[in-house]
């Protein structure tokens, strides 16, 4: 039970549990009108409902955890103010409009009163906490503003996002589609933190939404008008949320983009050189949008990020976040202070916390899948020659991007972040990037002894070609259509 400011005594009600049945089986109803027909072409397909009930599951999960257990939190304040955006509907919808789509300054609190509640302060004057209230409390009108179906929903809404990713990886690897299908649709962090109502659930949905663009528009040429809306739309839902990851992801989708022309160069002195200057733009790109995007990009804006850095580390010494923070050393607020610091900042996003680091049930779970996390990234990097690792890297632009989006953004949230509890919910938007790039690594872990040919035919898999799917490495019992085709 969680006492909310404006509301009492807030708990999930009996009859939430009686209609949440009828509300997943509506869904599944949906889902599989949708998939029927697609599972006798792609056998990807048999996941999507699987992945669908995980991810309704991962939503119910989080409703009861944040009430019952933590008696409150980020995702009940969404509730809370989103009842009286709701509520403000009632009394005045011109109102109810304007702040749903007007700024929330200061005169808009005045719209609201004892009857209809009011937003909880740090999320109504908050611009990206607020985006959070703005897109799903419409979904209230449909759920009898019941906390839980709400979120159940917010979480079906967000899975067509993970599912275009899953199908755009499974688009070259198609011989991989189970393992891919664990380390996209069945992570634990991702089934938890990005499937109840909280910015990260959006936030992730919205990034291989933008993935799943990029690739439809640059790379299948197919309807480059509505695709390119798709990405201006995932663009503007991260900025209004965590614009951060849209510069991290900024970088590797320059890269991804280019690297189709580049491969068509047949000489080798033009790659060595043309490489290194797409890399460069890339990055100058990332920091270009943050300058101009100083002003919403808050504590990672490219003038605070440093102050940040320093504040996190004062606060550590301080003492205010107890056992469950982690220290990466003190290092000065300029630019090479940071930079002395990425290798610590980076395995802190990537690997943090340790098992030994968690003090409560929900952690020992991120702690257990960072063991797994790990023991793959040792795998790979033990078993490779560090030649032929980087020879795969470059020569698989998923992977590279990939791998650019998990070092820019571990680095970020690693530098930034001194809690545990708030670093294993900001690390999920690159987790099935990260992971599908091991399953993949690994997998030529499978021909670290065959011929050069062999080799070949498997790295011709994951090149992009602008009229039509290359044949894959098709196993056992797979038709060569599985992973081809549309992708949708």
């Amino acid at each position: 039970m969680v006492t909310t400011a404006y509301f009492g005594q807030m708990t999930i009600e009996a009859w939430e549990f009686m209609l949440l049945p009828i509300y997943i089986f509506m869904i599944l109803a949906v889902a599989w009108s949708y998939t029927r027909r697609k599972k006798k072409l792609l056998p990807q397909y048999r996941y999507y409902i699987p992945g669908l009930l995980v991810k309704l599951f991962g939503a119910s999960i989080v409703c009861c955890i944040y009430v019952f257990y933590y008696h409150g939190g980020d995702t009940v304040h969404y509730w809370e103010s989103g009842m009286a955006l709701t509520n403000l509907f009632s009394k005045n919808p011109g109102h109810y409009f304007e702040t749903l789509f007007g700024d929330n300054t200061l005169d808009k609190v005045f719209y609201f009163d004892e009857h209809t509640g009011l937003p909880i302060g740090f999320i109504f004057y908050d611009d990206q906490t607020f985006s959070v209230v703005r897109m799903t409390a419409p979904l209230l009108f449909v759920t009898f503003k019941s906390f839980l179906l709400q979120s159940v929903m917010v979480a079906w809404l967000s899975y067509f996002g993970i599912w275009r990713l899953y199908m755009v990886v499974c688009h070259f690897y198609p011989e991989l589609y189970k393992r891919l299908a664990l380390t996209i649709l069945f992570v634990p962090s991702l089934v938890f933190w990005g499937s109840g109502l909280l910015k990260d659930t959006i936030t992730l949905s919205a990034t291989c939404w933008l993935v799943y663009a990029v690739f439809q528009a640059f790379f299948m040429k197919k309807k480059p008008v509505y695709y390119f809306f798709i990405m201006l739309l995932a663009s503007f839902i991260i900025i209004k949320i965590k614009p951060y990851i849209l510069v991290t992801l900024l970088p590797g989708i320059l890269f991804w983009i280019s690297y189709e022309r580049l491969v068509t160069l047949k000489s080798s002195f033009l790659k060595f050189f043309v490489a290194p200057l797409i890399f460069a733009v890339a990055l100058g790109g990332g920091v270009f949008m943050l300058t101009k995007m100083g002003d919403s990009m808050s504590k990672f804006s490219i003038d605070k990020v440093l102050v940040t850095a320093a504040i996190t580390q004062q606060d550590l010494k301080s003492e205010s976040y107890g056992s469950n923070s982690f220290d990466i050393g003190t290092f000065d607020p300029t630019v090479a202070g940071v930079l002395s610091k990425a290798p610590f900042a980076i395995e802190a996003g990537l690997f943090r916390p340790y098992i030994w680091e968690c003090s409560n049930i929900v952690m020992i779970f991120s702690g257990l899948e960072n063991v797994f996390i790990l023991g793959m990234t040792l795998l790979v990097l033990i078993r490779f020659k560090p030649i032929r690792l980087l020879n795969i890297i470059r020569k698989n632009p998923f992977i590279f991007f990939s791998v650019l989006f998990t070092l820019l953004f571990s680095f970020a949230v690693g530098l930034t972040t001194a809690n545990f509890g708030a670093l294993v919910r900001f690390k999920i938007p690159f987790l099935p990037f990260y992971l599908s790039s091991l399953v993949i690594l690994s997998y030529y872990l499978r021909f670290r002894h065959a011929t050069t040919q062999k080799e070949i035919e498997l790295e011709k898999q994951s090149m992009y070609r602008r009229t039509k799917p290359v044949t894959p490495v098709v196993p056992p019992g797979m038709s060569q259509s599985a992973g081809l085709g549309a992708i949708r």
